[in-house]
């Protein structure tokens, strides 16, 4: 049930046009809110969201062209978010 609340909120978030990224080599998701999330977790939420089948080949950046800003080496904390 708590995992469903945090796909629910993630759904909430990417409606909302909350931007997020990748960061520290694509290891850690964050929202510009500052809360990380799971990786896993996104990709379930963009699936719902978006009704993408469990195997597809698009990317974040195609799904998301709005709202997610990268893919990027460094902390989360050090991203300047600019929508």
């Amino acid at each position: 049930m708590e995992n469903n609340n945090r796909i629910e909120s993630i759904i909430e978030k990417l409606n909302r046009g909350l931007l997020f990224g990748l960061f520290e080599d694509g290891n850690k998701c964050y929202f510009q809110d500052g809360v990380r999330e799971s990786y896993t977790d996104l990709w379930i939420a963009v699936r719902r969201l978006y009704g993408l089948p469990a195997r597809h080949n698009r990317t974040l950046a195609e799904i998301c062209k709005e709202t997610f800003v990268g893919n990027y080496s460094y902390k989360a904390s050090k991203h300047k978010w600019i929508k």
